[in-house]
């Protein structure tokens, strides 16, 4: 064979192995994107199941306590309700948020189990329920009637071919619906319980924070690791773009030590939404004021400035801190940011932004024409003790809009704040302070 001959001849077969590799190799990736797509689906279908078991269960315990006449029967329910409760805000969470209507039935999962923790806690302490109290679990044990009998609607569309991956968040989808319902004016509540001064109050729904064009997953990335520099991380993994009220780019981190966490930045200017990874702390050395301080000092690096911690609560040594925007000295109620620190390590183990975004911009408040606080302080009832701190202005949410507010804090067989408008004198607001083991809450 001639030389020619022989280099034609080592061209075809290294072509024909290049081509043969080149199959296998896109065969092996189409079979590991179909694997880890499977993966994905299971695990959606796992948690949609959890949800549906814990909501029926919760259901069920709620009537039994409905016509229970044991205080300690009524405890052990509603302590099971709150476990309930938070095995199902587990669930919502791996449904990995691709609908709005999954982190507002996260909320609701969360005041449901607050509520019913705080009257676990009343019975302990030998009170009985009041009428008001047992009108709540009457409407809460309707509301989880009818989201069981909606969740199961969706077992049969699994049934017939129904795909979380594919079917979830799209225009018919029936899960979709049944958060839709949920979250609508079709579904009556309660009042239930908060955790800080409006930290409810989002009747806005279009992010307002931040300007900026859209980014890619790829700019999102070093965005995850400018806002975790301080935890070590090992390794991170793109997870998908999250749609809803805020759409967001989420990643799934590991750290040197092990721990998993999550991450969600802004498709739309690329800042921070949401960071979250578990905390259970077992030896707590840090005092309130000094996680106040670290949690202060983390948003200040992240760029959220002119932010004033206005409600701490330490449950199970995990501080929770709430941070409004100020703009002049004036607390801006509707642009909070929620940060948990762990009270061992002093290590942020959660930011919550989503009303910061929502509502974030300047107001340009006008403080001319308003009265006096002295003044303002006249319109507060006299049962109740005033603090001798100085009342500080505060601009809180009021339907669509905001309003203008001196904030008071006082006591009367319990702790309230009251909120005077700054340019009448009228009561615009009421909130009681609930101290229980699960911390410190507002009704």
């Amino acid at each position: 064979m001639d030389k020619t001959k022989k280099i034609l001849l080592i061209m075809t077969i290294v072509f024909g192995l290049s081509t043969v590799a080149l199959a296998v190799s896109t065969g092996v990736l189409k079979s590991s994107e179909k694997n880890n797509v499977n993966e994905l689906e299971a695990h959606y279908q796992q948690a949609y199941f959890e949800l549906l078991q814990q909501t029926n269960d919760m259901e069920v315990k709620l009537s039994k306590f409905l016509v229970s006449a044991s205080n300690r029967t009524q405890q052990e329910i509603l302590y099971d309700v709150w476990k309930g409760s938070e095995v199902s805000g587990t669930a919502l969470a791996a449904l990995s948020a691709r609908d709005s209507g999954v982190a507002e039935a996260m909320k609701f999962e969360n005041q449901l189990g607050d509520f019913a923790y705080y009257w676990a806690d009343k019975l302990a302490d030998g009170n009985g329920l009041d009428e008001e109290a047992y009108q709540s679990f009457e409407k809460l044990h309707e509301v989880l009637k009818k989201l069981g009998e909606e969740l199961g609607k969706v077992q049969t569309e699994i049934a017939g071919g129904y795909l979380f991956m594919k079917d979830f968040g799209g225009e018919n989808d029936v899960l979709s619906g049944v958060l839709k319902d949920l979250n609508g004016g079709s579904v009556e509540y309660p009042k239930l319980i908060y955790d800080g001064p409006f930290s409810d109050s989002r009747e806005n729904k279009e992010a307002k924070f931040p300007a900026g064009s859209k980014i890619t997953s790829e700019e999102g990335l070093a965005a995850v690791k400018r806002y975790t520099a301080y935890h070590k991380v090992k390794s991170i993994d793109y997870v998908d773009l999250w749609q809803g009220d805020v759409p967001t780019h989420a990643y799934r981190l590991t750290t040197e030590d092990g721990e998993e966490m999550t991450v969600q930045i802004t498709e739309q200017g690329g800042v921070l939404y949401a960071l979250t990874m578990p905390a259970e702390v077992s030896d707590p050395t840090l005092s309130e004021g000094e996680c106040v301080l670290l949690a202060s000092q983390y948003l200040t690096a992240q760029g959220f400035e002119d932010m004033k911690a206005v409600w701490v609560s330490d449950s199970d040594s995990v501080v929770y801190v709430n941070f409004a925007a100020t703009e002049n000295g004036v607390v801006l109620y509707s642009d909070l940011i929620k940060v948990k620190v762990r009270a061992d390590n002093g290590k942020i183990v959660g930011v919550e932004a989503n009303n910061y975004i929502l509502n974030h911009v300047k107001r340009n408040l006008d403080t001319s024409g308003i009265i006096t606080a002295q003044k303002a302080a006249e319109s507060v009832s006299a049962r109740i003790s005033l603090s001798t701190d100085e009342p500080r202005l505060a601009l809180i949410p009021d339907g669509s809009g905001e309003r203008l507010c001196y904030e008071f804090f006082g006591d009367y067989n319990g702790q309230y704040y009251v909120y005077i408008d700054a340019r009448t004198g009228e009561e615009a607001e009421i909130l009681f302070v609930i101290d229980s083991d699960g911390g410190k809450l507002l009704m």
